[in-house]
């Protein structure tokens, strides 16, 4: 029989206040549970790519929600990618935050995904932050880019033609000068190497004109700038 606590009060009975702890763990489901291993034993990241819409989605779905059919595709996806939107944190709320305030948090699309996820942005300048900014690594680490080009084309559109299966590709802009400027910056190195810089023969360009400029998300489809 259920009993008010006031009704307790005259009662002698011993009271005691606490909270009844229900630890559980939260199962991430088929295809987050690879995704997540895919980061820890690969150091990879995958999405899925519906096969009617050929969207690419990260983090990757099981089903696709404009097409409404099963993905069972599964592509991998660059490390690099554009910020989209961010928001920069101030305020402290204990137990629930990646790190102290102030931090920054964003959404990145990621080269080679059709959607973008949240992160945390790590060892950037909160003042300088915005919407367009690329060449921030998931993995933490410091990663070359291309501040300027000359004599060839930035990007290398590769829209409309087909991949190894022979799906046609819809999202695939390759940032070539970044390409070319992340290769370059790993055989430079970072510490005592004294190789101040790298002749790269063989690279595969399109000679033209072109700037750094045009790594940038036109603002034109840019929902968020």
């Amino acid at each position: 029989m259920a009993v008010k606590s006031e009704e307790l009060d005259d009662s002698g009975t011993l009271m005691y206040p606490s909270r009844i702890k229900l630890p559980y763990t939260w199962h991430a489901g088929k295809v987050g549970s690879r995704f997540y291993q895919e980061i820890r034993d690969n150091c990879k990241i995958w999405g899925t790519r519906c096969e009617q819409c050929e969207r690419v989605y990260l983090p990757p779905r099981e089903t696709c929600p404009r097409c409404f059919c099963d993905i069972s595709e599964w592509v991998e996806v660059g490390d690099v990618g554009t910020l989209l939107t961010y928001t920069v944190v101030k305020y402290a709320v204990p137990g629930i935050q990646p790190q102290k305030p102030p931090y920054a948090m964003g959404i990145i699309q990621l080269d080679g995904a059709s959607t973008g996820f949240m992160h945390l942005l790590g060892e950037v300048d909160l003042d300088s932050v915005g919407v367009g900014m690329r060449g921030e690594s998931l993995t933490g680490a410091g990663v070359g880019v291309a501040i300027g080009v000359a004599g060839m084309s930035p990007l290398s559109d590769l829209r409309g033609q087909s991949d190894l299966f022979g799906y046609r590709l819809q999202t695939s802009v390759l940032g070539t000068a970044d390409e070319i400027a992340s290769a370059a910056s790993l055989l430079m190195g970072q510490a005592d190497e004294g190789r101040p810089a790298v002749l790269v023969r063989g690279a595969p360009i399109c000679l033209g004109e072109g700037g750094a400029r045009d790594l940038q998300r036109p603002e034109e489809q840019d929902l968020f700038r």
